[in-house]
């Protein structure tokens, strides 16, 4: 991994986006469970009860836990997530989507398809720079300018 000194850019991310989720939310989804979990019961598919009460324990804990600092950062050979480096040669594109006035996120997705893509908070005035750095080493998704459907469908459900 590279030092710190060889660090181009970086900046502390949310390791998560928390959520302000309203009763209504809550009722919704409650339904929800308990409809699954009856229908795993009734159908005596018992995995998928497990599952949806794994599903729940993970998302109670976030809920009640605030979102730890990761550090982000750019170097001449990848970028840096946390003190994990990934190479550029392992990023298939880049692009920047427009979040509010004063956020744009960065979106790096990966040729290793089993790697999820990764959307990093960053400011306006970080985004020239991470242009210049990332175009010479990565292709930038010029198509790309709304925010993918995943992402979309987590903001309005609000996971």
């Amino acid at each position: 991994m590279d030092t710190k000194e060889d660090i181009l850019m970086g900046w502390k991310i949310p390791e998560f986006t928390k959520h302000k989720r309203g009763r209504w939310w809550y009722i919704i989804a409650t339904i929800i469970v308990l409809a699954i979990l009856i229908y795993a019961v009734w159908t005596k598919d018992y995995l998928i009860a497990l599952l949806t009460i794994l599903l729940i324990l993970v998302m109670f804990i976030n809920e009640i836990r605030e979102p730890g600092e990761v550090f982000f950062g750019l170097t001449h050979e990848g970028v840096v997530i946390e003190n994990n480096l990934v190479r550029f040669q392992d990023v298939e594109k880049f692009w920047f989507i427009k979040a509010g006035k004063e956020n744009i996120i960065l979106y790096i997705d990966f040729k290793n398809l089993m790697r999820p893509r990764i959307a990093i908070p960053t400011d306006v005035e970080h985004v020239e720079q991470v242009f210049e750095i990332m175009s010479d080493h990565v292709e930038f998704d010029e198509q790309a300018v709304h925010l993918p459907a995943t992402d979309r469908m987590n903001k309005w459900m609000k996971m």
